[in-house]
């Protein structure tokens, strides 16, 4: 079973790392962040509720999980970084907008842009 990739990819003499991973039945999405320097600069999250519906089949997991990673590379390789990060934005504005979207947010993952590191060991932001 394929939790996930990690990749570095150097464009214009800049190394990102993009990690895709699948955030498990659960929570059934598969999540893509773009890093530079350990801050998350864009993210793709596509959700595979239709695979739960459907009877889920790992092996379509796997291809989906692999392709959107695939994907990502891609558009690093490619420079279009800033697209990313628009995308990204774009599809938090819209998730802000759904109807009801305060009452999930009580019983939510944190997002990783919610997530900060210490400035130093054993002391928080």
């Amino acid at each position: 079973m394929i939790t996930g990739y990690n990749t570095d990819v150097e464009y214009d003499g800049v190394v990102y790392h993009v990690q895709t991973e699948d955030k498990g039945i659960n929570t059934p999405l598969i999540l893509s962040l773009v890093y530079l320097e350990g801050a998350i600069l864009a993210s793709k999250r596509t959700p595979y509720d239709d695979l739960v519906l459907s009877g889920f089949d790992q092996a379509i997991l796997a291809k989906r999980l692999q392709r959107q990673h695939k994907l990502i590379c891609a558009a690093v390789r490619a420079g279009r970084i800033e697209e990313l990060k628009r995308l990204s934005e774009r599809a938090a504005d819209r998730k802000a907008a759904e109807p009801g979207r305060r009452a999930k947010e009580e019983h939510r993952e944190p997002e990783p842009a919610d997530i900060r590191e210490p400035e130093s060991p054993g002391q928080e932001n």
